[in-house]
């Protein structure tokens, strides 16, 4: 089968903050964090599942309250019996399981309703991007936080690949590659320094902007090969609390 959009999965990196305090941001690729998540809409409760009856750990939602609160929920997963959640949430911001998934958890709305999340085999984490930002009392502020496209193909590589903004209703989101060069290899692990998420990362990455970037190595995408992506949040103290979302999509040709 030729590389489809199952085989591209966006990932975490191997730190990525809660809060501004944290030093270090970014490095290699964290398969244990995904980074995705559907907005719930209208604002409800969430149930979970599990597909293979899978039980004996926990699942702990980070979420916001109708009112702008954040707050957290935890459940014991129960296998194929569904896990309501007592929160009314306007938001998840991250769901973290106590280990990591054997086979498929989905959070989903209640009840049996749309798909919010999947927790997949390997995977303990999943998470929006810029946890918890907030617009500056005066002036601008700059958040930076990476992640990884990675080819899970077992065989086939992704020729021609590039990496490209699908949505971005808020216009404050660009990005970034790892790798200055076309030539420059795959699978860096660029760290954003000693200065936390709010401080540009270190070197050897393209500029940021909204342009689709060709995938580094001279855009092919190996089976089992990642590129990094560095994602910036403008934010202005003139800016108000927005309920939005970013979308990445990496493409190219396969066999």
């Amino acid at each position: 089968m030729s590389v489809g959009a199952s085989n591209l999965v966006l990932y975490g990196s191997a730190t990525m903050p809660d809060n501004d305090t944290t030093q270090q941001v970014g490095g290699a690729i964290n398969t244990k964090i995904k980074v995705e998540m559907t907005e719930i809409a209208p604002s409800g409760r969430i149930e979970m599942v599990s597909l293979a009856g899978q039980s004996g750990y926990s699942l702990d939602v980070s979420y916001r309250k109708t009112n702008g609160v954040a707050a957290t929920e935890l459940k014991n997963i129960l296998g194929a019996t569904a896990v309501t959640f007592a929160a009314t949430m306007e938001r998840i911001l991250k769901l973290v399981a106590s280990t990591s998934v054997h086979s498929q958890i989905t959070v989903r709305k209640l009840s049996a309703g749309t798909s919010l999340a999947t927790l997949p085999n390997g995977v303990s984490q999943v998470r929006r991007p810029f946890y918890n930002a907030a617009a500056p009392d005066s002036g601008t502020k700059s958040y930076y936080e990476k992640v990884f496209f990675k080819n899970n193909h077992g065989t086939l590589a992704l020729t021609a690949a590039s990496i490209a903004e699908q949505t971005d209703p808020s216009g404050k989101i660009t990005f970034a590659l790892d790798g200055a060069g076309a030539a420059c290899p795959l699978n860096l692990a660029v760290n954003n320094g000693a200065f936390g998420r709010n401080t540009p990362p270190a070197a050897r990455i393209t500029a940021f902007s909204n342009a689709t970037k060709g995938v580094r190595r001279s855009g092919t995408l190996t089976q089992g090969s990642y590129q990094g992506v560095w994602m910036r949040l403008l934010l202005t103290n003139t800016d108000a609390a927005t309920k939005t979302s970013y979308t990445l999509k990496c493409k190219g040709n396969s066999t």
